[in-house]
């Protein structure tokens, strides 16, 4: 049946009306109740124009817990009242032209290992596998990952591997694995007495008593060289003091390096300020081998006052040593003088300028 018609009013007793065939309305269709179409399994529902919702009235699917409702102009909630991880499913592609806001308390959780990807899929951010989370980027640049603000890691950072191949890659221009710029502003406020100010500050602390033969350092400076060099410096750790401009210091110490041994009661067999380990291999091929190589300049004429000296020792105390040496052989050039009758212990040589000069040494004891 077709029924074609402005306005139709069907009514019976039981407060149900049954139309069998097609209905089409071409004005508004007011309905006071409830209205079923057709059968559930075979029978569907098409709409070729557009439907409203009326208020703030829902939508509902199955029961009142799961419906589509605009609460205000300009807001729509889509609800659920299940309680597992996939109560509201969207199949397809998701667009979102605005913002997406979470509650305060709310959580936005991806199963297994997908991503969330920015831009393409070669920038993303993902769970690896459970405990693991990648940020990852494709680019090329010294800032594909960049933290804008404060990062705070409460756990260790690990770059690359211990391999050759891993670490930290030297690729800006200036050629610095890890920079660091730290500075007191002079806009800032001076610093009180006693306060030490550190560029970069490491502490290892042992906490746990060590019975094996274990070496524990502070920090590491290590350069490893597998490829011929150029005629510049290598060296495994680097102390570079500099000042910018006229500055006037105090009368405290200036330098580049500087090693302090503490503590309030001290224990051990051997206890160095510095310890320098030069051991070369047999066979090497060295030109100028030194423990410790000193070279002091100064740059320019004029300006210079006071003294440059090469090596300055100061020791203090009972049975304190200027020098020792472990083998007096490794000191002595040769026993006797060789422009003198006089016979000494030993000599300690040096070369000043293109000159090698011989400094005699005497037993103390023997001319005491």
């Amino acid at each position: 049946m077709a029924v074609k018609t402005s306005y139709i009013k069907t009514t019976r007793s039981d407060k149900t009306s049954t139309i069998a065939g097609h209905l089409t309305v071409s004005g508004n269709l007011s309905i006071n109740g409830n209205l079923t179409f057709g059968n559930l399994s075979t029978d569907t529902i098409t709409l070729t124009g557009l439907m409203t919702v009326a208020t703030d009235q829902k939508v509902q699917f199955r029961d009142t817990g799961i419906y589509i409702q605009s609460q205000a102009d300009g807001k729509l909630k889509l609800s659920a009242d299940g309680v597992s991880t996939d109560d509201i499913t969207m199949s397809g592609t998701v667009a979102f032209e605005d913002d997406i806001v979470l509650g305060s308390t709310k959580n936005i959780t991806l199963l297994t290992t997908g991503k969330v990807c920015l831009g393409d899929t070669g920038t993303y951010i993902n769970q690896a596998s459970d405990g693991k989370i990648v940020i990852s980027s494709d680019g090329t640049g010294l800032d594909d990952v960049t933290v804008a603000g404060t990062l705070t890691v409460n756990d260790k950072i690990t770059a690359g591997t211990s391999s050759d191949a891993g670490g930290i890659a030297l690729t800006d221009t200036q050629n610095k694995g890890i920079a660091f710029y730290s500075e007191l502003p002079s806009a800032g406020t001076a610093l009180i007495a006693g306060t030490v100010a550190r560029g970069i500050w490491s502490r290892f602390l042992v906490n746990k008593a060590q019975n094996a033969d274990v070496s524990l350092f502070g920090a590491v400076g290590h350069l490893r060289v597998k490829a011929t060099t150029g005629n510049g410096a290598n060296f495994g750790l680097w102390a570079y003091y500099e000042q910018s401009g006229t500055v006037t210091t105090g009368t405290g110490y200036d330098g580049a390096l500087r090693a302090k041994v503490e503590g309030a009661t001290l224990t051990a067999t051997n206890l160095y300020g510095i310890m320098i380990d030069s051991a070369v291999t047999s066979g090497s091929t060295i030109t100028n081998h030194s423990a410790i190589c000193i070279k002091t300049d100064v740059e320019g004429a004029g300006g210079m006052k006071g003294f440059a000296n090469g090596i300055e020792i100061g020791a203090s105390g009972v049975s304190a040593y200027v020098i020792k040496s472990e083998a007096i052989t490794s000191i002595v050039a040769t026993r006797a003088s060789p422009n003198q009758t006089a016979t000494c212990d030993g000599y300690l040589k040096c070369r000043i300028e293109s000159k090698d000069l011989l400094i005699p040494l005497y037993n103390a004891a023997t001319i005491a």
